[in-house]
C-alpha cells in the first residue's frame, strides 16, 4: 500500500462491486493516512453524458491531487477500468503523468487544437456507440481528421480500425502504420497495440524480442492503463515466447497488474501462482 501512495491514480469502483468498492474505499483510506491527496467523486453510472464526464474530470482534476477515485452509485459495473479508457478527460489526465510526477508535452512534436479534440470526441462515439449510434465509417473519417490536425491519439483508433476490419477493408499493414505513428508520439496503449502485433506477425515479419521490446515500454509508466503491458510480458515469459520459459518471471509481471487493479490479470495470476507452487512441492 506505501508504495503505491505516491502514484498518479484514477479508479473507478461500482458502489455495486462488493469487492472492489469496499477494496478501494479502505485503500483510499489508508492512502490519505499515509499523506497522499485523494479527490473523491461520484457519478450514477457510466450510461453519463459526455457533458457530465468533462464536469466530473474538470471539478475532480480542480482539486489537484495525486490519487482520484470516482464511484458509480447506480447499477453494478464490472471491469470499471475498461470504463475510465472510454473517459477522454480521465485518459487524458492518466496520459500527463510520469512516474516523476512531471508533466510530458501534451502532444509531442505536435501542437494540439480544439478542432483535434473535436474529431477524436466525435469518432469515439460513433465507435463506441456512446451518445451516438455506432456507426465504424463514421468513426474512421473522424479519427482520420483528428489526426490530419495533429491529436496523437488518433493513429492508435485507425490502427484499431485496420486491425478490425471496422468500416474499411482490414490491413494489418495499414494497422501497423498508424500504431508505430501514434506510439512515436508517447501513446502507450498504441505501443502495447504495436507489440501485439509483432508477438502474432500482423503486418510485420512475427518478432517476439521486438514485442517484449514495446511491451516493456508501454508496462514502464506502472498504473492501470500500463497494465496490459505487463500482462503481456507475463504470457511471453509464461510460454517461453522469445525468451527463456520462466513462471516466476511471469508471475512477477501478473502480480504488478493486478497491483493496480487490473482485474483481468487476477486469473493469470493465480494460474502461475499454482504452477509455482506446485513445482515447489
Amino acid at each position: 500500500m506505501e508504495a503505491i501512495k505516491d502514484k498518479k491514480l484514477w479508479i473507478l469502483v461500482s458502489q455495486g462491486d462488493t469487492k472492489a468498492h469496499p477494496g478501494m474505499n479502505a485503500a483510499t483510506n489508508r492512502w490519505e493516512t499515509l499523506g497522499s491527496k485523494v479527490a473523491r467523486s461520484d457519478m450514477w453510472n457510466s450510461k453519463s453524458t459526455a457533458a457530465q464526464f468533462d464536469e466530473l474530470v474538470k471539478n475532480t482534476r480542480a482539486k489537484k491531487a495525486n490519487i482520484n477515485y470516482t464511484v458509480f452509485k447506480g447499477g453494478n459495473h464490472n471491469y470499471t477500468w475498461s470504463i475510465a479508457y472510454n473517459i477522454e478527460g480521465i485518459r487524458d489526465w492518466l496520459f500527463e503523468q510520469t512516474k516523476t510526477g512531471e508533466k510530458v508535452p501534451p502532444f509531442g512534436k505536435f501542437k494540439h487544437n480544439d478542432n483535434a479534440r473535436k474529431y477524436l470526441k466525435q469518432g469515439i462515439e460513433f465507435y463506441t456507440g456512446n451518445n451516438a449510434e455506432k456507426n465504424y465509417k463514421q468513426a474512421l473519417k473522424y479519427f482520420h481528421l483528428a489526426d490530419k490536425h495533429g491529436d496523437l491519439k488518433a493513429g492508435r483508433y485507425i490502427g484499431l480500425c485496420y486491425e478490425n476490419g471496422y468500416g474499411v477493408t482490414k490491413d494489418y499493414v495499414k494497422a501497423v502504420q498508424f500504431y508505430q505513428k501514434a506510439a512515436d508520439n508517447g501513446d502507450i496503449t498504441a505501443t502495447y497495440y504495436l507489440g501485439h502485433m509483432y508477438e502474432e506477425g500482423l503486418g510485420v515479419e512475427q518478432n517476439y524480442d521486438k514485442a517484449k521490446q514495446l511491451y516493456i515500454k508501454s508496462a514502464q509508466r506502472g498504473d492501470v492503463i500500463a497494465a496490459p503491458g505487463m500482462v503481456a510480458l507475463g504470457r511471453l515469459f509464461e510460454n517461453g515466447l522469445g525468451v527463456s520459459k520462466n513462471t516466476q518471471e511471469a508471475e512477477k509481471w501478473y502480480q504488478k497488474a493486478v497491483d493496480v487493479n487490473y482485474k483481468d490479470a487476477q486469473a493469470d495470476l493465480e494460474r502461475v501462482k499454482n504452477l509455482n507452487a506446485d513445482k515447489k512441492q
